[in-house]
């Protein structure tokens, strides 16, 4: 009787010890690997060489959608981290950028008590992971010279409702961890 009562707490704590590991792991997968705010530089992104900084975050009215519609607009600087020029047009970098492309930005929000989410946008040629370059022509943005920076932004349309809380999210298609989150705060 008493080494039946010992299996069965042995076979009880085995089984619990799988459902804490497998907590655990989902709660894992769901932290992202790097955490920013606005302003820090998320190096390396999308491919080595280059990087991002989210300098500001602000609203405007949609003029797709309904007069109470608003886009959330990231203004942003590119800059080039290496010591020599990168081409954007080069085939080596746009092997690169293709192979980047499982990576993708989500802005995530809150609205009431709910939770929401909406993908860039741009309605120009001058489509770079969604990043419409400020003050130069769109056939002109096809380098940036060695430590150079060029400032855009990137337009997520929104609905009509009240929405607050904003986090930027990169995820890539292969895996469900985040590869990094901007947490963006509050619209001003």
């Amino acid at each position: 009787m008493f080494m039946r009562r010992k299996i069965g707490l042995v076979i009880l704590i085995f089984i619990a010890l799988i459902l804490v590991v497998s907590v655990l792991y989902l709660y894992w997968e769901t932290l992202p690997y790097a955490s920013y705010k606005i302003g820090n530089e998320i190096k390396g992104f999308p491919v080595d060489g280059i990087s991002i900084i989210i300098t500001n975050i602000s609203t405007s009215p949609d003029l797709t959608f309904p007069k109470t519609s608003e886009d959330v607009i990231l203004n942003v600087t590119i800059r080039n981290l290496a010591s020599y020029p990168i081409y954007f047009n080069q085939t080596n970098l746009q092997t690169k950028l293709s192979q980047a492309s499982s990576k993708y930005l989500e802005l995530t929000y809150k609205v009431g008590s709910g939770e929401g989410g909406a993908s860039p946008f741009t309605n120009n040629n001058n489509e770079w992971w969604g990043i419409t370059v400020f003050g130069v022509p769109n056939n002109e943005f096809n380098w940036l010279a060695a430590n150079e920076s060029i400032n855009g932004s990137i337009r997520f349309m929104l609905g009509d409702d009240t929405y607050h809380s904003f986090q930027l999210v990169c995820k890539s298609t292969s895996q469900q961890k985040p590869l990094f989150i901007v947490n963006l705060g509050q619209v001003s």
